[in-house]
């Protein structure tokens, strides 16, 4: 009996333990979500906080946040005001790409499609919901596939009776039959894609409705190999670059030109080591995501340099030249270790590269322009000789750059940090390149050989990793929303269908992504899979999905890793190739420009090398070095500053300064230089009817204003008429006793005052 008793408490007791572990436990993983996003979110309103206040202060509104304002006007109002004009206009519309609309961009469209409809207008809204491929921009293929059903959680009835007016005018078609590709590979991905919908997608039977294709019976002679990886995981970087490489080979010798073959994978780190190893193998090749300036160890060693330029101290970037330069493998009996040890200070890093024949100087570099610095040292190291290309590229960045407010070489280098990772060698396409670019910029194209590298990607990173959610926690009652992170831990709290829809929507997203890569081939497609998984169970990866659709075809064979669709024929005929008009130079040309200075025909003319202080030119330097003196105490101010800035040499120094003194010391001209007035040098006036003039100076007295301009020719009439002009604008400007004066520099110096009556 006691026994009895002891037994129903252990399992009263048992039971109460398991209902407060599954109730705590749920809560627990919960907390833990959200503490793990409080500071995120603190950070973010934070930042939203300081956002409103610059737009705020800016009275300006950001592009992001229209469709959002349109959207709370649209869906209170039947006929939208804001939509008045455009829907008197337009009585059509055609809406392309539609599968990668967001639901907030269609109930802003829904509008126009309605008063469209009202007027006896037509609308066509074209989309394939296989190639939905942007959900991590919003766009929502479930609203395409359920056309003409509205998304309505709320009930709207503005929105309730737009769907009515869809459902009644709404006529769907579906285009079956492929022009494109070659019947071989049109029916390998209708087998393949009917399969995949209905062992890897279950959830979504209704995107792949419709997949097979019919195709011309006559359009033969496609062909499609499917690759699995038995090698170690660590090698299979290199086997893809590999194989595409040898796969390129092939081609070509085979009669395609390389820029008929494109080398698709999912991601620019990817895309990126393809178009590096094409490059350094001799393949030429065009992406504009693939070739990253920082990818380029001669950039890299650029950017190092530029460092020790900014910093000797900085040893890193010592090392880093020092390792660029020895660290080589023809660099047998070189004794690095000591080489780095020469490095470790600034004086014996620098006479470690002269030791090698590198002439530097890095005091030389203070005086230079950041461009003329980087150049320079391209041509020391050769730069130019290894990486033409991407030289020229950073070369441009550097031009860009320099012309904005802080043009030195720190300000540079931060400018890298940030943009170093999107910088990249955008070239034009070309018959003798192959191209190279991400699935997502391929959606939409066709080529006729398609390489897609890479073909390993599973589901374990979820597209969407974080969602806002309304809380609803009677303990957490401060905290109405919050943001969680999207993991299957989710799976065990109450918001277990986010992960769950999140998880199926991912696949959704793979399997489209693998359609737009396998359909994008007219001709031939080539698949680099991975490794085949251990575990058959549960299809999450592309390869895993490879590897059960083979098994399926009942031609899947342990000692086989390359599965041959069709056959490879030969190439008809050589491709014809338009390419863009624009034209690449791939030698870089660089010289330093101090060595291509040539004197023009007419310099006798214009100045006399006895006296480079006479002549056209002369009066141009006496009239800058007059605007930067105030007094005369400025004349050897403005002539060290004249020689500092490159303008005058050394030598000619002392005959400039003799004329200014010549100048200011001449008995007419003293009073406007002795600092009793406020002086304006080269001051610009606007005009009536917008002209601008600059008289080269101004003294401004209470009683009297002088204007004084400078020739330097023989006296003219028009000199006059033009300070006469001056002392009109002034004079109606309020300014008193306007006297006007020439002041003539050539030869003796002569002044004249302009009657101003």
């Amino acid at each position: 009996m006691r026994s009895l008793i002891f037994q129903n408490s252990l399992t009263t007791i048992y039971r109460k333990i398991e209902t407060y572990s599954t109730d705590a436990g749920s809560k627990f993983i919960l907390y833990r979500n959200i503490r793990g996003n409080l500071y995120p979110m603190a950070v973010l309103g934070e930042l939203n906080q300081r956002l409103q206040a610059v737009k705020k202060e800016r009275n300006v509104v950001s592009i992001a946040e229209f469709n959002r304002i349109i959207a709370s006007i649209v869906e209170n109002e039947p006929v939208p005001f804001i939509y008045e004009r455009t829907g008197e206009k337009f009585r059509h519309y055609l809406i392309d790409e539609f599968q990668d609309t967001s639901v907030l961009q269609w109930n802003n469209l829904l509008p126009l499609v309605e008063n469209s409809l009202s007027h006896d207008g037509s609308n066509m809204i074209v989309g394939d919901g296989k190639q939905a491929i942007y959900r991590f921009r919003n766009g929502e293929v479930e609203q395409f596939v359920r056309l003409p059903e509205i998304k309505n959680p709320k009930r709207n009835p503005i929105l309730q009776q737009r769907a009515q007016v869809l459902a009644r005018e709404y006529s769907a078609s579906q285009l079956d039959s492929n022009f494109r590709s070659k019947c071989e590979v049109v029916e390998f991905n209708n087998k393949f894609f009917a399969y995949a919908a209905g062992t890897f997608l279950p959830e979504f039977p209704e995107v792949y409705e419709g997949v097979v294709q019919k195709t011309n019976p006559a359009n033969t002679g496609g062909f499609v190999s499917i690759e699995l990886f038995n090698g170690e995981k660590k090698d299979f970087d290199d086997h893809n670059y590999s194989r595409v490489l040898k796969l390129v080979g092939e081609h070509t010798a085979a009669g395609y030109q390389p820029g008929d073959i494109t080398v698709l994978c999912r991601s620019n780190r990817n895309s990126s080591g393809v178009a590096s190893f094409l490059n350094a193998n001799g393949v030429k090749v065009v992406s504009s995501d693939s070739l990253l300036l920082a990818q380029s160890p001669e950039v890299n060693f650029l950017i190092n340099f530029l460092i020790f330029l900014s910093d000797r101290d900085h040893m890193i970037s010592r090392a880093a030249v020092v390792n660029y330069l020895f660290q080589k493998p023809d660099n047998t009996g070189i004794d690095i270790h000591r080489i780095y040890d020469e490095a470790l200070s600034p004086s014996g890093f620098v006479a470690l590269l002269r030791l090698e024949g590198f002439e530097i100087e890095p005091a030389n570099f203070r005086w230079m322009s950041l461009y003329d610095t980087c150049e320079e040292l391209i041509r020391i190291f050769g730069l130019h000789l290894k990486s033409p290309v991407y030289m020229q590229f950073l070369l441009d960045e550097v031009l860009k750059f320099s012309t904005g407010k802080n043009p030195a070489i720190s300000g540079f280098l931060e400018y890298w940090e940030q943009k170093k990772s999107k910088l990249s060698v955008v070239l034009p396409l070309s018959p003798d390149a192959v191209q190279i670019m991400t699935i997502h910029k391929s959606k939409g194209l066709e080529f006729p050989v398609v390489i897609y590298a890479f073909a390993d990607d599973d589901i374990s990173r979820l597209t969407r990793k974080s969602t806002w959610v309304e809380l609803n926690d009677p303990d957490l009652e401060e905290l109405e929303v919050t943001l969680l992170k999207i993991d299957k831990k989710l799976e065990k709290t109450k918001f277990s269908d986010i992960y769950t829809t999140e998880f199926s929507k991912t696949k959704l997203d793979l399997l489209n992504l693998v359609y737009v890569a396998f359909t994008r081939a007219s001709e031939r497609l080539y698949v680099i899979g991975g490794k085949p998984p251990k575990d058959q169970g549960e299809l999450k990866s592309v390869t895993g999905l490879l590897y059960a659709f083979l098994e399926y075809a009942k031609i899947l064979s342990p000692e086989k890793t390359i599965f041959e669709f069709g056959k490879e024929v030969d190439v008809n005929a050589a491709k014809t190739f338009i390419p863009d008009d624009d034209t690449f130079m791939n030698d870089f040309l660089s010289s330093d420009w101090r060595n291509r200075l040539i004197f023009a025909g007419r310099a006798p003319q214009v100045w006399q090398a006895e006296s480079p202080i006479d002549g056209q030119a002369g009066g141009n330097l006496l009239h800058l070095a007059l605007s930067m003196i105030s007094t005369a105490a400025d004349v050897e101010h403005a002539v060290v500053r004249l020689v500092q800035q490159g303008i005058v040499s050394d030598i000619d120094a002392s005959s400039l300064r003799e004329k200014l003194l010549e100048i200011l010391e001449h008995p007419d001209i003293i009073p406007f230089f002795d600092g009793s007035g406020k002086v304006a040098a080269e001051t610009e006036i606007l005009a009536p009817g917008g002209k601008s003039l600059r008289p080269d100076r101004i003294v401004f007295h209470d009683s009297y204003t002088d204007i004084i301009d400078y020739k330097s020719g023989k006296p003219m009439d028009s000199h006059q008429g033009q300070v006469r002009h001056y002392a009109s604008l002034l004079s109606e400007m309020g300014y008193p006793g306007i006297r006007a004066w020439l002041v003539y520099l050539e030869g003796e110096v002569e002044v004249v005052e302009v009657g101003c009556s």
